[in-house]
């Protein structure tokens, strides 16, 4: 995927070598990236992938060049798909699967559309990012009917989220603000309840909140944010 690469560059690492879809970045003596372009099957069949094996070559045979690559390297698994909500539906335990895979490294699934792609690539990383952080952006997001709407926002999100060295501004996403954000997927009578619950709840939702931003498993970050809706419907 060009726009992971070009914002690795951007940043110092420095492109050691290309197998075909799979490409190896190092910066000495810190983090080490590959980043793969895989198809749908190949997700699916992640452990006998060729691409998988490949990423794997590129470790061994850089292994003794760099001492440390074997517990500092990370694999972007990069997917192109047609459409997010569609392929998320369908792939989520794939996905899962491959980002908790605990074995060689870390691994983290980057999906994105043709168009979402051209519309990122063409932008600054400094602009990318800014857009990911969007508080209104976030709100559409946060809603499950039109999560995946903009799909040029989910692949900024993805990348600020997956991207580990990447990080969040603190003063585009407030915490203070999670119970603003929270009434738009709240009834009148569901938003009296959980105010009822009063501020010590609200704290515990906002840690949650906090963890969830930092996880690196989309996965992960969805599941959680359909869980919270799901508590609050309940109490309702």
């Amino acid at each position: 995927m060009d726009l992971v690469k070009r914002i690795l560059e951007e940043y110092g690492y420095k492109k050691i070598e290309s197998v075909d879809e799979v490409s190896f970045y190092a910066r000495e003596n810190e983090d080490y990236f590959i980043v793969a372009n895989y198809q749908r099957e190949d997700l699916i069949n992640y452990v006998d992938s060729e691409v998988t094996k490949k990423s794997y070559d590129l470790i061994t045979k850089y292994k003794d060049t760099y001492q440390d690559l074997s517990k500092n390297t990370s694999l972007f698994v990069c997917v192109q798909v047609e459409d997010f909500g569609t392929f998320i539906n369908q792939q989520r335990n794939e996905i899962y699967s491959v980002e908790e895979d605990p074995y060689i490294f870390r691994k983290y699934v980057i999906l994105y559309t043709q168009a979402s792609h051209e519309s990122l690539i063409s932008k600054t990383t400094t602009e990318i990012l800014t857009s990911a952080q969007n508080i209104d952006e976030f709100n559409t997001y946060e809603n499950t009917l039109t999560r995946y709407s903009n799909s040029d926002y989910f692949l900024a999100l993805q990348l600020l989220i997956k991207i580990p060295f990447l990080e969040l501004s603190k003063d585009s996403i407030e915490l203070k603000d999670i119970s603003t954000r929270l009434e738009g997927v709240l009834s009148s009578s569901q938003h009296f309840i959980a105010s009822e619950v009063g501020d010590h709840a609200l704290e515990d939702i906002e840690s949650v909140h906090e963890e969830a931003i930092s996880l690196n498993s989309q996965t992960e970050f969805d599941e959680w944010l359909d869980k919270t809706v799901s508590d609050l419907e309940r109490v309702g």
